[in-house]
């Protein structure tokens, strides 16, 4: 199962007590349907439980008769066939079988708890989510284009940010970030979905919090291993042209011993040289065998040409 259809399913099992919630639910199941006029009303869906809901919602509120067939593929196809019946559900929620562009009746959203119920039907009719773990993103088709302004306002009074678009001329409502999310399905009820996307968003942020770490030790570790193969060439070179031994005896000590250690970092050669140095100290007496290691070449290279 999606986890979209996770959410559907927990919204779908929900109870309504007020019956002020319950037609403003199902005005949003109904509303944000496939069809929701006067000469058809249909809902196709694959969730079941959401199917079920439509069906005993549309017959408890309305007080018709839905009829709910299903495909071999297991899709659900809900409708009202009475034409005597598709008007009285218009009727239901204050609109008539003359309109030519539906709206949002607000008379049917009582309170917020209404609003939240509404938004809830919207989501079981014309909803999706993309996996958590891939991408934040939740998104509402709207099955009318002129009924997305009237849906954002209602987010927006629900204090949920959403954008809108249009994709191959039908109107998109969607919301990305974890933050988003969360509020529109606490709002609308679905609690488990909630704590379940806060969980992949915990997980998600430790992963990228040790990779952060792992790439930040990765690469001081080739730092670490760049610098030691310098310095190894600058004393196998100070060796060669007998420079080595002539070198002061601070100097020649941390030089014997990044070539016996070149795998120590700068601070534990420190603590391997009498009297103990600290890491900057290491690094400055290193400093200048490179250096003067840079000078040599130089000169040699000019003794050969």
């Amino acid at each position: 199962m999606s986890f979209s259809s996770s959410v559907k399913t927990e919204l779908a099992d929900l109870g309504v007590e007020r019956d002020c919630c319950l037609k403003a639910e199902t005005y949003g199941l109904l509303l944000f349907s496939r069809s929701f006029t006067a000469s058809e009303m249909l809902l196709q869906t694959e969730n079941r439980a959401v199917a079920q809901r439509w069906y005993h919602f549309v017959k408890k509120v309305c007080a018709v008769k839905p009829v709910l067939q299903e495909s071999k593929a297991g899709v659900c196809h809900l409708s009202i066939p009475s034409p005597s019946d598709r008007i009285k559900v218009l009727e239901t929620f204050g609109h008539s079988a003359q309109e030519t562009s539906l709206h949002v009746n607000r008379a049917n959203l009582e309170d917020e708890c209404c609003m939240q119920a509404f938004v809830r039907g919207a989501f079981l009719s014309c909803a999706s989510m993309t996996d958590p773990n891939k991408e934040y993103h939740l998104e509402f088709l709207m099955p009318r284009r002129r009924l997305s302004g009237d849906f954002v306002s209602i987010l927006n009074e629900l204090q949920i940010p959403s954008s809108q678009t249009l994709r191959k001329g039908v109107g998109v409502i969607y919301l990305k970030g974890s933050e988003h999310i969360e509020d529109l399905l606490t709002n609308i009820g679905a609690m488990s979905s909630t704590l379940q996307l806060m969980n992949v968003k915990i997980y998600k942020d430790m992963r990228n919090v040790i990779n952060r770490r792992a790439n930040c030790e990765t690469a001081n570790i080739t730092r670490t291993v760049e610098a030691a193969l310098t310095q190894a060439e600058d004393i196998a070179f100070l060796s060669e042209i007998g420079e080595f031994e002539k070198l002061p005896a601070r100097l020649r000590e941390v030089a014997i011993l990044r070539r016996d250690n070149p795998e120590l970092s700068l601070s534990e050669l420190g603590k391997l040289a009498t009297p103990q140095l600290s890491r900057s100290g290491v690094n400055h007496r290193l400093t200048k065998l490179s250096e003067l290691a840079a000078e040599l070449r130089k000169k040699h290279s000019k003794t050969k040409g």
